[in-house]
């Protein structure tokens, strides 16, 4: 929870005006898309993203960066896979956050 928990934050502080989330599950997966309309991961970090210490905010922030790295240890542990990507992945056109478990992973 706390590492979907962050993915949507993130989601919320980059937002323009919306974020979306979509759930699709199958025999086989379950797939969770995060996206939002803001500006997109910098093609320059697009590669680089859950590396610590890694983060597209100003210095006058003062973000280490830690928290897509977090998430991202945090949901592969419960054996999820993620990918970031740009564009209209989701219901959105600005960055996305896929999240796909195998339905084994998962069950109880």
């Amino acid at each position: 929870m706390h590492g979907l928990g962050n993915i949507l934050q993130n989601a919320m502080q980059f937002a323009t005006t919306a974020v979306a989330v979509s759930v699709e599950i199958d025999a086989h997966i379950i797939k969770v898309i995060v996206s939002d309309d803001g500006p997109g991961f910098s093609p320059g970090l697009l590669g680089r993203l859950g590396e610590p210490y890694l983060s597209q905010r100003g210095e006058e922030h003062e973000h280490l960066g830690l928290g897509i790295f977090i998430a991202q240890t945090l949901l592969e542990r419960t054996g999820a896979e993620l990918s970031f990507e740009n564009g209209m992945v989701g219901a959105l056109q600005g960055a996305a956050v896929m999240i796909i478990w195998p339905r084994a992973a998962l069950a109880l």
